[in-house]
């Protein structure tokens, strides 16, 4: 905690480190991995997205985290273009992780 001067502790420096690493963990993924790029739209949304899928890419998972990092949706995917239903979710900032095992990718929309 920081003393009565103002001045952090060790301590303070160590969980603010601890948050951050954590953090990008969730985000960034901690291994570093080949890029998947993907097209999202529409964006903002309010019912639907379209996922457009790299033409090479065969199988995959999509994952949707809201800005808790909390998972809210995950399917498989076989398809070049993959639609999701968005109309439950909250209005609010969603990421959406792809992967096929050994990429991976990240994007993000507005669901209105």
């Amino acid at each position: 905690m920081a003393d009565g001067g103002g001045k952090r502790s060790n301590e303070d420096y160590e969980k603010c480190v601890s948050c951050n690493t954590v953090s990008n963990a969730i985000f960034l993924g901690i291994e570093d991995r080949e890029q998947i790029h993907f097209s999202v739209y529409p964006n903002p949304a309010t019912s639907h997205v379209v996922i457009e899928l790299p033409e090479d890419m065969k199988r995959g998972t999509i994952q949707l985290f809201n800005v808790h990092a909390q998972l809210v949706m995950q399917y498989a995917t076989a398809n070049q273009n993959a639609t999701i239903d968005i109309s439950s979710l909250d209005q609010g900032l969603y990421f959406i992780h792809l992967t096929d095992g050994k990429k991976q990718g990240w994007e993000k929309f507005v669901r209105q």
